[in-house]
């Protein structure tokens, strides 16, 4: 099993289905060994790249599902990740009832358990037809009251939630607008911040706000902050949130804005410097 998992993952060796199943059938074994099952949903997890038939997705999903209760917490983990690669790929729909157990992980007393179950929700809601029921569940809130939310490593999972809502459309950006207060994390890590301007990017590019005040008083600032970034994705962002809201924030570019805009009119990124160019030409016309 150890040489079956380190074959099936550094190359392109595929076992048959029929084998595939013979070691699905040991995941069912109560008597079999929990150290060899740990391989096992290495080894299936490595196959689900290839197409399989419907009937041992589904067979497949229910196994692993079943482990979740299993006492040890490598297999939980592990039966946990089979079931967001599954989603992931197979994109099928699943009951209100398990949208339950999965939130019941992600609020896991136990931080590695947690941050699985926060992957689940990433994987699920980059799918549009899951936002409805995702609102339903009333996921943003739930993912705010979770035991753990404190923990940077938590927190930033949940954001990473967030953002994927969010840019699920109209619907799934207002209703994140609508539950999270999001001006309470902006002194939040950077890669939580980096999170929040996707997420404000979403909420202009969806229309959710036709002006920055309406995050707060203290998103213009935010925002702008990025200008003086060296990653350029978030430079784009920023960039890119200040053109879609240009109109409301007329008062707001003064002599630093600016001056910071002409000096990224001559950024090597392409797409910077056309959007700076477009800017300083809004603030500027007659120039």
């Amino acid at each position: 099993l150890k040489i079956l998992n380190i074959v099936s993952k550094r190359t392109n060796f595929r076992i048959p289905y029929e084998k595939s199943l013979s070691l699905l059938s040991l995941l069912k074994d109560n008597s079999f060994h929990s150290d060899y099952k740990t391989l096992i949903l290495r080894i299936i997890k490595h196959h689900i790249d290839i197409e399989m038939s419907e009937e041992v997705v589904h067979e497949i999903y229910e196994t692993a599902k079943q482990l979740l209760i299993h006492e040890n917490m490598s297999i939980q983990s592990l039966s946990l990740r089979l079931i967001r690669k599954l989603i992931q790929k197979y994109q099928f729909p699943i009951s209100n009832d398990e949208i339950k157990l999965y939130y019941s992980y992600a609020n896991s007393k136990y931080p590695g358990i947690a941050i699985d179950g926060l992957k689940f929700f990433m994987a699920y809601a980059q799918n549009k037809n899951n936002i409805d029921q995702i609102i339903e569940f009333n996921l943003v809130e739930q993912l705010l009251k979770i035991s753990l939310f404190l923990n940077h490593k938590i927190s930033q999972y949940a954001f990473y939630v967030f953002e994927s809502i969010s840019g699920q459309g109209e619907i799934g950006s207002k209703n994140v607008f609508e539950n999270l207060t999001i001006c309470n994390f902006f002194s939040y890590s950077f890669s939580i911040q980096t999170s929040i301007l996707k997420i404000i990017f979403n909420f202009a590019k969806y229309k959710i706000i036709n002006c920055l005040l309406q995050v707060s008083k203290e998103a213009f600032e935010f925002v702008t902050i990025f200008l003086e970034s060296d990653i350029e994705s978030c430079l784009l962002l920023s960039l890119n949130i200040i053109q879609i809201l240009q109109n409301s924030l007329v008062s707001l570019f003064n002599t630093e804005i600016t001056d910071l805009l002409e000096s990224l009119a001559f950024h090597s990124n392409e797409q910077i410097s056309c959007i700076s160019k477009s800017l300083l030409d809004f603030i500027h016309p007659s120039q």
